[in-house]
C-alpha cells in the first residue's frame, strides 16, 4: 500500500513576495517531478519566450533542490490570507 506524503517548500519563486511549492507523492524526489512536470506544463502554456521559460524552469528546478520546509505524513491543513 502505498503512502503518500505532502512536501511543501517554501520562500520559492520570489517576484515581489515569495511563492510555495508543493509535491504530493510517496517520496521526497517523486514530488520534485511532479513539480517540475507541473511547471513545464503551466508555463509552456503561458506563450512567453523559450528564454523566459528556461529561466523559469531553472529557477523551480533551484528551488526545490534543496530538502522541503516540511513533510506532512498525517492529515494537515493550512491557509494563507492574500496580500494586497
Amino acid at each position: 500500500m502505498s503512502q503518500f506524503k505532502l512536501f511543501v517548500w517554501r520562500d520559492v519563486l520570489q517576484d515581489y513576495t515569495n511563492g510555495m511549492a508543493v509535491g504530493f507523492a510517496e517520496t521526497e524526489e517523486e514530488a520534485r517531478q511532479a513539480i517540475i512536470a507541473e511547471a513545464i506544463a503551466k508555463e509552456g502554456a503561458t506563450g512567453f519566450s523559450a528564454d523566459i521559460l528556461e529561466f523559469q524552469l531553472r529557477q523551480i528546478k533551484e528551488d526545490v533542490a534543496r530538502p522541503p520546509d516540511e513533510v506532512h505524513e498525517q492529515t494537515a491543513a493550512a491557509y494563507c490570507w492574500g496580500g494586497g
